[in-house]
């Protein structure tokens, strides 16, 4: 059976499709928009966290750099602070031996200027001490060691000559008494240059002559020694202190 349709229901009904149409697109309208909305608001809330952690992780390196170069110029002072402590230490130290060192220079100073004030005359680098009194050889022997000296030893013919000039009959440190004929100064060292008198040594005394003396200086200088018995107590003596 056949429906028939008039044309006011025919424009009734195209206008109920036309706005079921357009409620359809009003609502897809609003929810697209309201999407976009949620998806525009969680992009910008990620982007704000993560410009705030790269913030955050800036400010923790800029701490972290301050704090290691505080530590860095502490550790650098520190050591500074040592190595001054050290070089003041050291510098009174120094400054302690320089001060011992001159009280020692000037205490050597005195005793060399007693030396030479008290009969100690100085030649090359030793100083000799001329008795004024008359003693056996080991008696003479230990008065110089008293003065921290010895009998004197001769080196050379310079030192022979000088030790003759003196004036004196004196015993020098030359002895055989421990092996006859073997002659040896008292440092120990054997005799290698002699300056005997003529016909000397002859160990002429009855006990033997074991000590050398030197003759007045009116015998050659070259040529006055002599060997006396060791108690001959009519000579006088030379000591020695040799510098270095």
């Amino acid at each position: 059976m056949a429906v028939s349709v008039s044309a006011g229901d025919s424009e009734i009904i195209e206008v109920e499709t036309n706005l079921s149409e357009d409620l359809a697109n009003y609502v897809n309208t609003k929810t697209n928009t309201a999407k976009k909305t949620v998806a525009v608001q969680k992009s910008g809330t990620a982007g704000k966290m993560l410009y705030i952690l790269v913030g955050v992780s800036f400010g923790l390196m800029c701490v972290l750099q301050v704090t290691l170069n505080i530590s860095l110029r502490l550790a650098h002072s520190n050591f500074l602070e040592e190595q001054i402590k050290w070089l003041e230490t050291s510098y009174n130290n120094l400054t302690e031996e320089k001060k011992q060192l001159q009280i020692s220079y000037n205490n050597l100073t005195k005793e060399r200027d007693k030396f030479t004030e008290l009969e100690w005359r100085k030649f090359n680098s030793s100083l000799y001490y001329i008795s004024n009194e008359y003693k056996t050889w080991e008696d003479s022997r230990r008065d110089c060691l008293k003065r921290g000296a010895d009998l004197a030893v001769i080196n050379s013919e310079e030192e022979q000559v000088f030790i003759s000039q003196l004036n004196t009959k004196p015993w020098i440190g030359l002895t055989d008494k421990d092996s006859e004929g073997t002659w040896k100064w008292v440092d120990g060292t054997p005799l290698t240059t002699a300056f005997w008198f003529t016909e000397e040594p002859n160990d002429g005394a009855v006990n033997g002559e074991d000590c050398v003396s030197l003759y007045y200086h009116t015998e050659s200088a070259l040529k006055n020694w002599n060997d006396l018995a060791c108690n001959n107590t009519e000579l006088m003596w030379i000591c020695e202190i040799v510098n270095g």
